[in-house]
């Protein structure tokens, strides 16, 4: 028990989603751009990021980043525990590990087979987490969006655009506009953070039946 404890603590991502949405909202609502920027720099290790005056840009790559992050340190890593317990969270750990430690000094038959890898871990539990999105968000766009591109599968797909995706046709109707706004550049800004609340208030929801699925698992195990 105090092996898959330590392993939990290790593995799991130390910020949680919320802290990680109120940071940076703080930064994009008080305008400085450049502030932005270097938060995703530090937080999510970008590289191509939009313009500093792109404000749209930026905020729609923090809820892909968001998104994204929240999927490989916590979803990902729930579904392998429960399908390996300690040993495979710890391969997917590795995995990512080896994924985002210098990559430019790696072979590229290194990289594409870290990546076929990744691919793999990541395939069931992106397509139950988009499941789980219907039923946390709008059911009938975001089912329909991941039937769509259900058995897609290739080491050229991008899974953090793929999940983005789902969970804007999942937090479709949620984003109410507010229509007061004095100027095109505040009700953007608006929007966006509109659309961070929506997307983490589905992370969250979706985080809770998994968790309630795991223990319900768990009973039964016992």
């Amino acid at each position: 028990m105090m092996v898959h404890i330590l392993v939990l603590l290790v593995a799991f991502d130390r910020t949680q989603p919320g802290q990680l949405a109120k940071d940076f909202l703080e930064k994009f609502r008080g305008g400085d751009m450049a502030e932005c920027i270097d938060f995703l720099k530090q937080e999510f290790y970008a590289t191509s990021l939009p313009d500093v005056d792109d404000k749209d840009g930026i905020g729609k790559y923090f809820s892909k980043q968001l998104t994204y992050r929240s999927f490989e340190r916590m979803f990902v890593l729930f579904f392998w525990y429960m399908c390996a317990g300690a040993l495979g969270i710890l391969f997917s750990y590795i995995s990512y590990q080896l994924r985002d430690s210098h990559r430019e000094q790696q072979l590229q038959k290194q990289v594409n087979f870290i990546t076929g890898v990744i691919q793999i871990l990541e395939w069931v539990p992106l397509r139950l987490l988009a499941l789980t999105f219907s039923l946390a968000g709008n059911f009938v766009q975001c089912f329909e969006n991941v039937r769509a591109s259900f058995w897609r599968f290739s080491i050229e797909t991008n899974n953090a655009d793929l999940l983005y995706g789902y969970a804007n046709f999942a937090a479709s109707g949620m984003v109410i506009n507010n229509p007061l706004k004095e100027s095109e550049e505040a009700e953007a800004q608006d929007r966006e953070s509109a659309e961070i609340k929506a997307i983490l208030g589905l992370l969250e929801r979706s985080q809770a039946i998994w968790l309630s699925v795991l223990a319900l698992i768990t009973i039964v195990g016992l």
